[in-house]
């Protein structure tokens, strides 16, 4: 996580507090100067693809609301207010630039980095006066990506955080640290190890993407989950068939259209370099009861709110094979969700500003004729290992592989 540092000069002055958002009546006659620097010199992540879009900062809104949590001072800011200093990788507001706050104790200083692009530019005008009010404003999947000309880059990835901090006349630090309400998916190759001799022929992937994404959450954590929320590429067991229905085609962040196709042999051809990186919400569909509950609801005539899923879309001897793996924590007892042992009763789903690896996934076996159904542990053998963001190692089988 980035840290955010903010060096508070205050003074006192004799006339009353103004501040970006506008002029309020009745504050006292003391006010906190602010202004800060952040650095990512020590993010400490694993050299993902696109790791330098994954740290980039666009804009900055910092808000101070009091203890009754009325908004006290707002400001936005963007690349020309700040200067970054190439050795030491800190970058820091521009002298001049700082956010003006009374002071008082029991101050919420929360940082939005890169936040949605509708609400920065009305400058959040649309009702944020309170801290409650900030935290009911929305994240959006889509908005982790930046339009240039016909040019489509990821590289708007929001971050949010807050702290509290009593501010005096004096000199104050105080320390925010942020988190991406995103989670990272990153598999990095497949091998090709089919026990029976019998299917020996190469296989084709097709196509690797995410299903079943949840499309937006609140500045607060609150994931969007419901049926009438925003999903991306649902499952959708329609009258030609189980299929996904791929609504962001093209997109940098849930699909990798693979043209042409990947063969995979084996022997000595049968592991192929196909790393792809995907970004998605958090998901915490609940567990549920009864067999299918332990992947979260799966297949139905219609489709429900369910867990996101990797899918690698694979074909063989002219048919198609999907290999589907739900992506979520199951807390001590292991990864995949349904080893066997497991209740649920850790279950905490799929979280923000996790990512989730998988060095190696190995196919030992045909997968499913349906993208909705999960892979189950005599399919699967992998770690995930959540690096830079949230670090941990979720294990199930081989080190650094899933094998299925």
């Amino acid at each position: 996580m980035k840290k955010f540092f903010f060096f508070a000069a205050l003074a006192a002055v004799l006339t009353t507090a103004c501040n970006k958002n506008g002029s309020f009546t009745g504050i006292p006659d003391r006010t906190a100067e602010v202004s800060f620097s952040l650095s990512t010199a020590a993010l400490g992540t694993r050299a993902a693809p696109v790791e330098a879009d994954e740290v980039r900062v666009n804009t900055v809104d910092a808000f101070v609301f009091n203890e009754t949590g009325d908004l006290d001072a707002y400001g936005h800011f963007t690349g020309e207010d700040f200067t970054t200093d190439a050795t030491t990788q800190v970058t820091s507001l521009k002298d001049g630039k700082k956010l003006s706050c009374t002071t008082g104790s029991g101050k919420k200083i929360w940082i939005v980095i890169n936040g949605n692009d509708a609400n920065v530019t009305n400058g959040y005008s649309g009702g944020v006066t309170t801290e409650a009010s900030l935290k009911s404003q929305v994240f959006l999947l889509t908005q982790n990506a930046r339009t240039t000309g016909n040019t489509l880059t990821l590289d708007n990835f929001q971050m949010i955080g807050s702290a509290t901090a009593a501010l005096h006349p004096g000199d104050n630090t105080v320390s925010v640290e942020v988190s991406r309400p995103v989670a990272r998916v990153w598999i990095k190759k497949i091998t090709k190890d089919f026990t029976s001799p019998a299917q020996a022929g190469a296989l084709t992937v097709k196509n690797i993407y995410m299903s079943n994404v949840v499309g937006s959450c609140l500045y607060d954590g609150t994931t969007q989950i419901g049926a009438n929320n925003l999903w991306f590429n649902k499952y959708d067991n329609g009258a030609a068939g189980p299929s996904v229905a791929i609504d962001q085609e093209g997109n940098p962040w849930l699909n990798r259209g693979l043209s042409p196709a990947v063969s995979i042999a084996e022997g000595a051809s049968k592991t192929t370099e196909i790393e792809s990186t995907f970004y998605v919400m958090p998901n915490n569909v609940p567990w549920g009861t009864g067999t299918p509950a332990v992947f979260g609801p799966t297949g139905g005539a219609a489709w429900s709110p369910r867990h996101t899923r990797l899918v690698i879309e694979t074909e063989y001897a002219g048919t198609t094979y999907y290999y589907g793996i739900p992506i979520a924590d199951n807390g001590t007892k292991g990864y995949p969700i349904g080893k066997d042992g497991d209740d649920g009763s850790t279950y905490s789903g799929l979280n923000a500003n996790y990512s989730y690896e998988i060095d190696e996934l190995v196919l030992t076996r045909l997968g499913s004729t349906s993208p909705d159904e999960p892979v189950i542990p005599s399919m699967v053998n992998f770690s995930i290992t959540v690096a830079g963001w949230t670090t941990k190692l979720l294990t199930a089988g081989d080190a650094q592989k899933y094998v299925i």
